[in-house]
C-alpha cells in the first residue's frame, strides 16, 4: 500500500486508516446532525419570537391577514380563558375559606361539650371505683361471716375438765363473737350506702353517653357541611383544569401562529427598527445552520469518495485482529452483503494483471470471511497478517497521534505479528497516557519479541505537541 508526504508526516494510505477515519466521520456527523437539530430549534423560537414582537409592537402585518385574523381571535379567546379561569379560583378560594371557617365553628361546638363531659367522665371514674369497692367489701364480709359459726362451734381439743372449755377456746370464741359483731355492722353499712352508689354511677353514665351524643352529633353535622364544600371544590378544580388545557391549547396555538408571522416577516426581509434584533438573531443561525450543513455534505463526499471495500476490509481486520468486533459487523457492512460474502470462493483465480492494493484488499477479504465460516487456512492467514503487519508500520511512519487509538486496539490481536507491530508503532508516534496501561500489560505476553517491542515502546517519552 502506498505512502504519501504531507505535513512533515509519511502518511499511510491504507484501509485501517481510511477506515478509521471514516469511522470518525460518522461519529462526527452524528454530532453535526444533532448540532444541526438544535439550530432548527433555536430558529423557530428565533422565528415565533419575531412574529410575537411584532404583534406586539403592532406592526402592520397587513400582508399577512389571515395570521392577523388569527392572532386577534387567539387573544379574544385568550381573554376568555383567563377571566374564566379567574372567576374559579376566586370562587375555590371562598370555599376554602368557608371550609376553614367551618372547621373552626365545629371544633369550638366540640370543645364547649367537652369541657362538660370531662369532669363527668371524671366523676364517673371515681364512682365506678367507689361502687365496685363497696361490693367488694359486701362479698369479703359475707363470705367471712359464713365461716365464723363453724370456727366457733369447733370442739376443743385442750379442755382441762369434761364439759369445760379451755381458756384458749373461750378466748378464741369471744374473739370470733367480736369479728362476727362488727362484720355485721360493716356489712350492714355497705349494703346501706351501695345502692346509693349505683344510682350516682348510672346517672354519671348517663350524662356521659348525653354529651358523647351531641359530640357525635356535631361530628356528624360536620361530616355533611365538608362533604358539601368539598364536593364543590372539587368540581371548580375540575373546572379548572380544563380551563388549564384550553389555555395550553391556546397558547401553543398562538405560539405557531407567531411562528408562521415570523417565518413571513423574515422571508420578506421586514426592516422595521423595532425587529431588527431580533431579524439579526435568525440570520446568525441561519449562518451557522449553512455551516453544519456543509460540514455534513463535505463529510458525505469524503465518504462517498472511499474505495470499494473500505469498510468492509476495515471490520474485517478488526475481526481478524481479534478485537471483540462481532462478525455482525462485517456483514452488516454497505460494501458488503452475507449472501454474496458466502458465495464467494475462498481461492478464485484473477488475472494476470491485476493491481497490487486490490490483491492485499482482496487477502484481507478472503481471511475474514474464512474466518467467520470457521475455515482455518494456514496461507491465507499468514498473507492476511503480513498485508496487515505492513499497514500497521506505515501508520506508526507517520508519527501522527490520531493513530494511537486504533494501534492500541490491535495490541489486543490474537496474532503475535500484529501486536508486535501495533507496539513498535506506538514507539515510533510516542506513547501517552492513554496507551501506558495497554503496552504495560504486554509484559507479560508469551512472546519475547512482543515484550521487547512493549519496552521499546515504553521507554519512548511522549512528543511535545
Amino acid at each position: 500500500m502506498t505512502d504519501t508526504q504531507g505535513a512533515g508526516h509519511t502518511r499511510p494510505d491504507n484501509f485501517l486508516v481510511a477506515g478509521f477515519h471514516e469511522v470518525t466521520r460518522k461519529f462526527s456527523r452524528f454530532s453535526l446532525r444533532r448540532t444541526m437539530s438544535r439550530q432548527n430549534a433555536e430558529r423557530a423560537v428565533a422565528l415565533a419570537a419575531l412574529g410575537q414582537r411584532a404583534w406586539e409592537e403592532r406592526v402592520d402585518v397587513s400582508g399577512f391577514a389571515e395570521l392577523r385574523d388569527r392572532l386577534t381571535a387567539l387573544d379574544a379567546h385568550a381573554g376568555e380563558i383567563s377571566q374564566t379561569a379567574s372567576k374559579l379560583e376566586s370562587g375555590k378560594a371562598a370555599l376554602d375559606q368557608e371550609r376553614r371557617s367551618a372547621l373552626d365553628t365545629f371544633a369550638a361546638r366540640r370543645r364547649e361539650v367537652e369541657e362538660k363531659k370531662n369532669p363527668v367522665d371524671a366523676a364517673l371514674r371515681v364512682g365506678r371505683s367507689r361502687r365496685t369497692e363497696c361490693a367488694q367489701a359486701i362479698a369479703q364480709a359475707e363470705a367471712r361471716l359464713a365461716k365464723i359459726p363453724g370456727e366457733i362451734a369447733a370442739p376443743d381439743g385442750g379442755s382441762a375438765a369434761p364439759g369445760q372449755p379451755s381458756p384458749a377456746a373461750q378466748e378464741r370464741r369471744s374473739r370470733l363473737a367480736a369479728e362476727q359483731q362488727d362484720l355485721e355492722a360493716k356489712l350492714a353499712t355497705a349494703r346501706t350506702e351501695l345502692p346509693g352508689l349505683t344510682a350516682e354511677e348510672s346517672r354519671l353514665a348517663g350524662d356521659s353517653q348525653q354529651y358523647a351524643g351531641q359530640i357525635g352529633a356535631i361530628d356528624a353535622e360536620q361530616k355533611a357541611a365538608l362533604a358539601r364544600i368539598d364536593a364543590e371544590v372539587s368540581r371548580l378544580q375540575s373546572e379548572l383544569r380544563g380551563v388549564s388545557q384550553q389555555a395550553s391549547a391556546t397558547e401553543k396555538d398562538r405560539g405557531e401562529t407567531f411562528g408562521r408571522l415570523g417565518v413571513g416577516l423574515y422571508d420578506a426581509g421586514t426592516s422595521v427598527p423595532a425587529l431588527a434584533e431580533h431579524v439579526a438573531r435568525i440570520a446568525a443561525i441561519d449562518r451557522a445552520r449553512a455551516d453544519t450543513e456543509s460540514a455534513i455534505n463535505s463529510s458525505l463526499t469524503a465518504t462517498g469518495s472511499l474505495a470499494p471495500g473500505t469498510m468492509a476490509k476495515f471490520w474485517g481486520a478488526l475481526l481478524l485482529a481479534g478485537l471483540g468486533v462481532g462478525a455482525s459487523l462485517y456483514f452488516i457492512s454497505p460494501d458488503v452483503a452475507p449472501r454474496v460474502a458466502v458465495e464467494q470462493p475462498v481461492t478464485v483465480q484473477r488475472p494476470a494483471a491485476v493491481d497490487p492494493e486490490t490483491a492485499k484488499t482482496e487477502i484481507v477479504q478472503r481471511f475474514a470471511v474464512a474466518q467467520t465460516l470457521g475455515e482455518d487456512d494456514k496461507a491465507l492467514r499468514e498473507s492476511a497478517v503480513r498485508v496487515l503487519t505492513q499497514d500497521i508500520e506505515t501508520m506508526g511512519a507517520s508519527g501522527a497521534p490520531e493513530y494511537l487509538p486504533i494501534l492500541t486496539l490491535i495490541l489486543r490481536s490474537h496474532e503475535a505479528e500484529l501486536r508486535l507491530a501495533a507496539a513498535d508503532s506506538i514507539g515510533m508516534i510516542g506513547p501517552t497516557a492513554d496507551e501506558m496501561p495497554a503496552l504495560t500489560r504486554l509484559l507479560n505476553d508469551p512472546v519475547p519479541g512482543v515484550v521487547a517491542a512493549a519496552r521499546r515502546a515504553l521507554a519512548e517519552r511522549p512528543p511535545r505537541r
